[in-house]
């Protein structure tokens, strides 16, 4: 496992070249990459990152799978190009998140049109050797937001996976979303090795019973202890994941403090709880 850093996870928007600086400087090891940074071109994005010593560590996926059909094909086509770009680069990680509910359509409806939709997206990634990481939002509270809940464990992405069956599919694993779903321990054994896990998150939650929680009101690695950190990290190790690690805390008292100071705390936060490997 290594420490990463994604300036859009901490409210930072900065340049490559000032960021992977700043980032060096404060003890991290990869970074994550983002759209903007493909004009630059992947030979100038790869001399970047080698002059600071950081591992390009993931991407977000950039096709809008959530919306009407022609947004979807639209976006589709953009896949390509960064996939290509990404593989330039030596990243081998996408990733993307799940809504848990749907005011519009069923479980099964749902689940029939993710898993079209993302295996479409998974087979242009693995022409790249690209794996996709899957978030499953578990928060009782958005669950329970629209008239029909869909995936928010991690069963029901197990067989998403399934469904799904290109072999390039798995999890972008959230200590947030692993302790609001009730996920233990030993549900880790059902993750079938570490290459299915394609990212991790990890963060903290603010001391409210579990229904009260809420997804944009979160807390940096371990500042309350609330969620079950240590355990995360067990399962993690016992897997023997090798990837990237990165705070996603949507913590207001990082709002409008200066990227350095905000990159420095979140290293921090994150080395308070870091396992001795």
């Amino acid at each position: 496992m290594y420490q990463t850093i994604s300036p859009g996870l901490v409210g930072v928007s900065i340049g490559l070249e000032e960021g992977c600086r700043m980032a060096a400087a404060a003890g991290f090891e990869g970074y994550a990459i983002e759209p903007f940074m493909m004009e630059q071109g992947a030979g100038a994005v790869r001399d970047v990152l080698a002059q600071y010593h950081l591992t390009p560590a993931c991407y977000g996926l950039p096709v809008d799978f959530r919306r009407e059909e022609s947004v979807f094909e639209e976006t589709l086509r953009a896949l390509e190009p960064s996939a290509k770009f990404c593989a330039e680069l030596g990243l081998t990680r996408f990733c993307t998140w799940l809504s848990p509910a749907s005011d519009d359509l069923t479980y099964e409806e749902n689940f029939q049109l993710h898993t079209r939709r993302l295996k479409a997206c998974a087979e242009v990634l693995r022409e790249y050797g690209i794996m996709l990481g899957l978030e499953f939002v578990g928060t009782p509270s958005a669950v329970a937001s629209r008239k029909h809940a869909f995936i928010h464990n991690l069963d029901g992405l197990l067989d998403l996976w399934d469904a799904i069956g290109t072999g390039n599919v798995g999890i972008m694993i959230d200590s947030w979303h692993w302790d609001m779903a009730q996920q233990k321990l030993e549900d880790f054994r059902k993750i079938p090795d570490e290459k299915y896990v394609v990212v991790a998150h990890i963060n903290d939650a603010p001391d409210l019973p579990l229904e009260e929680q809420q997804d944009g009101s979160r807390r940096l690695p371990g500042a309350t202890g609330v969620l079950r950190i240590g355990d995360f990290f067990t399962g993690l190790t016992q897997l023997g994941y090798q990837g990237p690690v990165m705070a996603e805390p949507f913590d207001r008292s990082l709002n409008g403090l200066p990227a350095e100071t905000v990159f420095a705390r979140v290293k921090s936060s994150i080395d308070s709880v870091w396992p001795r490997l």
